[in-house]
């Protein structure tokens, strides 16, 4: 292929990162940069899938995905990935400022929001987030327990903690999903604990705090469950910051970017091992005696993955795969609650129907696990018009989400809640929407519930101190 062939794969690319910093630098420029913002997780995280990974293909001419079994050419559906790229993050960005276009707000400078933190946060009832972390926690036990025993023996639990493996995937399988998923919730549990530790120290809630963190990682870390470990370790550091009414430096944010991405190297390596025949040591010394390589596979690795994986995709759909029309994301969202005892002809969910199309021999190894992005589910349902309207719709809730933040964040209960959040703007980025609705029911829930307890009794104590002024 010649140069000139590429200059319009280019020209896409450099649209896509324009789009994402125009906003970010408009922001800096007027004083109200958050870094804590859906705005700048969603351009980071996209700009790594959308905007490295092609732009690293291009500059080295490999126009490929590499499966365990096989490489596939994704050459021919590669523009046309990028114009749907293109086109769902103008539309984020429309539905999330779209409410400052028909309103004329501005958003609140750095100013102004210190000024109204300089009151602390309402704090939690110690009694209350004790009684909901220690029953989620112990739910999330129960599931343990009813996930090991599904897997017929207690081997399962030997299999868990070996890692993910096919073995493991039977488990899963052999098993229930729903007690495995139920697990999120140690999550919201140990970071309710955590809070609890920080303003009511103890032996008890230290004691429980670091069990239940030591069971998240259990959880996490053998399975290679990124988005668990995501989803908790970015909570905790937002809440620190949010608690302390500051943000992160840029030198900070870089040094625990530098570390995430270590992490989710090695966690990459560990969970597809098995493919490589190595040792949890093997992996454990590969990683270590070559960290440098985490910078390599940031641009050739799973967690960029989605820009070759949707430009496989969109060569099948809708050729030999047609639009469904809803069945992908509205048909899956009522049939995956169903349990498979309940239904023995339960149909598998469309992402695992993808999988099987693409990657055949993979999927029947169950050794593929490519993520698509958000974008996937939305055109293989509606086209390109489903994927505008999906991310218009993204890009709206993402907004909504900071806007009630910002109007209602003066509890501890409420940054919890943000807190974890926040990093679902990934998450739902990174899965298609079911899977990211599944997700946040778990870790969203307790903290729900949480802040639904914590305002109510914000509200008795209110109208209790009206009523003796009255008096």
């Amino acid at each position: 292929m010649t140069v000139a062939a590429h200059i319009p794969d280019v020209v896409l690319v450099c649209a896509i990162g324009a789009t994402l910093l125009v906003p970010i630098v408009w922001r800096v420029r007027h004083g109200v940069f958050d870094p804590f913002e859906p705005l700048v997780i969603f351009a980071a995280a996209y700009a790594v899938m959308f905007v490295l990974r092609p732009m690293a293909m291009i500059l080295a001419g490999d126009y490929s995905y590499e499966a365990p079994l096989s490489v596939t050419d994704v050459g021919p559906g590669f523009r046309r990935m990028l114009i749907l790229a293109l086109l769902g993050t103008a539309g984020f960005v429309v539905g999330y400022f779209v409410r400052d276009a028909r309103s004329g707000d501005v958003p609140k400078t750095s100013e102004s929001r210190a000024a109204e933190s300089s009151l602390p946060p309402r704090p939690l009832d110690r009694h209350t987030a004790v009684l909901v972390a220690s029953t989620t926690a112990l739910l999330c036990v129960v599931a343990g327990i009813l996930f090991v025993a599904g897997g017929g023996s207690t081997s399962t639990l030997t299999t868990l903690l070996h890692g993910r493996t096919a073995a493991f995937d039977s488990a899963i399988r052999e098993g229930s999903f729903y007690p495995w998923t139920m697990m999120l919730m140690l999550v919201p549990a140990a970071l309710i604990l955590l809070s609890v530790v920080l303003d009511h120290p103890s032996r008890i809630t230290l004691g429980l705090f670091l069990v239940v963190t030591g069971l998240v990682l259990v959880r996490a870390v053998p399975s290679g469950d990124r988005v668990m470990l995501l989803v908790f370790c970015g909570g905790l550091f937002v809440f620190l910051y949010l608690r302390r009414s500051s943000r992160p430096s840029l030198v900070t944010i870089a040094v625990l970017a530098c570390g995430a991405l270590l992490l989710s190297t090695f966690l990459s390596d560990l969970r597809g091992r098995d493919s490589r025949n190595e040792t949890v040591g093997q992996t454990v010394t590969s990683v270590v005696q070559r960290p440098w390589t985490s910078l390599d596979r940031l641009a050739t690795g799973p967690d960029s993955e989605m820009a070759p994986a949707l430009a496989i995709a969109v060569q099948a759909i809708p050729h030999d795969l047609h639009y469904t029309y809803g069945k992908t994301i509205f048909g899956d969202l009522l049939v995956r609650p169903i349990p498979r005892a309940l239904w023995s002809d339960k149909p598998d969910p469309p992402r695992n129907k993808l999988l099987a199309h693409l990657w055949p021999r993979e999927s029947n190894r169950g050794s593929i696990n490519a993520e698509f992005s958000i974008l996937a589910p939305l055109y293989w349902d509606f086209g390109i018009p489903g994927a505008i309207v999906g991310m218009i719709l993204f890009g709206a809730g993402a907004r909504t989400l900071y806007e009630n933040f910002i109007a209602r964040n003066r509890s501890i209960s409420g940054y919890l809640f943000y807190a974890v959040a926040f990093w679902l703007v990934v998450v739902g980025l990174r899965n298609g929407p079911v899977d990211t609705l599944i997700t946040s029911v778990f870790v969203l829930g307790p903290l729900a519930t949480l802040y639904a307890l914590d305002a109510r009794r914000a509200s008795r104590r209110s109208t209790a101190c009206v009523l003796a002024g009255q008096v």
